[in-house]
């Protein structure tokens, strides 16, 4: 698998532990755009997953949920996970870690 995506994957991980609703949608809008440059649907992946992020982040009862740290760590170790079989070149494993 390619740098370019593992390179928007580690930012879109960074974005989420910052709490950055706005640079995960910028990622999501860098993502498609490389996705649609390059035909890759793994990029196309990584953007709806930051899309997705960003939606959840600006929803203060999705935020303010007493549930909300285990989830959001959980969707950590997914994100984690996706990035290290990313760069092993492991598709369908990465793809699995993002819910693909």
């Amino acid at each position: 698998m390619d740098s370019m995506l593992t390179r928007r994957l580690n930012a879109l991980i960074g974005a989420f532990e910052a709490g950055n609703p706005f640079d995960l949608k910028r990622i999501g809008n860098d993502a498609i755009s490389d996705a649609v440059l390059n035909n890759s649907r793994d990029l196309a992946e990584v953007s709806v997953t930051a899309y997705s992020l960003y939606k959840m982040l600006t929803k203060n009862h999705i935020t303010h949920n007493p549930k909300w740290k285990k989830v959001s760590e959980s969707i950590l170790t997914s994100l984690r996970r996706a990035l290290t079989e990313a760069e092993k070149g492991n598709a369908e494993s990465f793809r699995k870690g993002l819910g693909g």
